[in-house]
């Protein structure tokens, strides 16, 4: 009898186990799902540095990007550096404009501006859309029969059309990783031409200067208007990125 009823007790422990156990982790979740970009831009003369829960990123720019922020409350500083002259001599001062929380909404670009007066504010906040991977088909020019062994001669009629680069930013757009959207950038710009601003409109889709910098120097060559490859140049935030652009190009 005792051993009977140790059985029954054992069968139900082993039954109270399987209802009680959590699922096991999903290896193919990404840990990154869910969080936010959040941006400062400074619409005047001054670059600013920022901190963010008490980590400072001590570069001066004129924008400001960190990607997959957790979403929640932050602790925001924003500073800048005030000069002051006085007859031969000018001291440097740093001027914090604003300390405070930011609230970061899950999946979503949080876009913050530092206007003309040094104020801080929200300016809008858009949903960003989950990774889903989408492969861009290129559009190959249609070079006639006699053509197709030479290589092509770079004019303003081989560049893409409004229609395919409109698609071709969609595309860039709806990808969640800079590095995905730098593979699908890349592969665009080796299979066909672009102008100078085509690739400075491609460059805003990302975040991170690294990215940016990279696209740049991949298209260099596929540009028909390499004249006006300075308008790129707005699209970075360090003068440091430039200055690597223009080595590169000479």
């Amino acid at each position: 009898m005792k051993n009977a009823l140790l059985k029954t007790m054992l069968v139900v422990f082993i039954q109270m186990q399987h209802v009680l156990a959590f699922p096991p982790a999903n290896p193919n979740v990404d840990p990154y799902y869910g969080n936010s970009t959040f941006e400062i831009k400074s619409q005047g003369a001054n670059y600013i540095t920022v901190a963010i829960d008490g980590d400072f990123f001590n570069e001066p720019v004129k924008k400001f990007a960190v990607n997959n922020m957790a979403p929640g409350n932050h602790y925001v500083e924003v500073f800048t550096d005030k000069v002051h002259h006085s007859g031969y001599y000018a001291t440097t001062q740093r001027v914090k404009l604003y300390a405070g929380y930011v609230y970061i909404k899950p999946a979503s670009l949080v876009h913050g501006v530092i206007d003309n007066f040094g104020r801080f504010y929200i300016k809008s906040v858009q949903a960003l859309q989950m990774y889903e991977p989408v492969y861009y088909q290129p559009v190959y020019p249609d070079y006639p029969p006699y053509q197709q062994q030479q290589q092509p001669v770079c004019n303003a009629q081989q560049q893409m059309n409004t229609t395919s680069f409109n698609a071709l930013l969609q595309t860039i757009h709806n990808q969640w990783f800079d590095d995905t959207k730098l593979n699908v950038a890349r592969q665009a710009v080796q299979s066909g031409w672009f102008t100078s601003e085509q690739i400075a409109t491609m460059m805003r889709e990302f975040s991170f200067e690294d990215s940016k910098l990279e696209l740049a120097k991949t298209a260099y060559s596929h540009v028909v208007d390499k004249q006006n490859y300075f308008v790129v140049y707005d699209e970075f935030w360090f003068s440091s990125s430039v200055d690597e652009l223009i080595r590169f190009i000479h």
